[in-house]
């Protein structure tokens, strides 16, 4: 975890997860129509959480963030680069706060984090699972460069494998 990094986008302030979002997160992430989407598909606790949190503020690995709407100063979602070696990252835990779903906040903090992992942390490559029927996100991840690599299965569930480079159209990603 670092804390150093924070970035913009048109309408979002994109910050550090913080001990005090714990629980918003929490909140979205146990709402049927998004746990559905992600392989472990539990209710998870408080403590569960918390527990999470501390592991996560070990790794050295894994950035998490927060959006926060700019003109609201409201947290709008979550996303993460994580598992991050030279040069490549996987791009997950995206989460919209559902009451603001349908305003294409998901899809530009999916490129503001692809940008960011591009300019600030030197990746050349993004990788991402995504589940195999969750049609709307396999529409923006193509949409914004990522291209289908593979299937497999985890958690008994099917997931198509994408990748996105840093070259994007045919141009390195500026």
């Amino acid at each position: 975890m670092n804390d150093q990094y924070t970035f913009e986008s048109e309408r979002l302030l994109i910050r550090p997860l913080h001990q005090n979002d714990l629980e918003i997160v929490r909140v979205w992430r146990n709402n049927d129509d998004i746990r559905r989407w992600f392989l472990q598909q539990r209710l998870i606790s408080p403590e569960e959480q918390r527990h999470w949190f501390e592991q996560y503020k070990g790794k050295h690995n894994d950035r998490m963030f927060m959006a926060v709407e700019r003109s609201s100063r409201l947290r709008v979602g979550t996303a993460a680069l994580y598992n991050i070696q030279p040069e490549l990252a996987e791009f997950g835990r995206l989460i919209i706060n559902p009451a603001r779903g349908g305003q294409g906040l998901g899809a530009e903090l999916t490129e503001a984090l692809c940008q960011f992992g591009f300019h600030s942390l030197k990746l050349s490559k993004i990788v991402i699972e995504v589940i195999s029927d969750n049609y709307a996100a396999l529409k923006i991840y193509e949409k914004y460069g990522f291209r289908k690599t593979g299937a497999a299965i985890h958690e008994n569930r099917n997931v198509i494998l994408m990748e996105r480079d840093r070259s994007f159209n045919g141009k390195e990603s500026d």
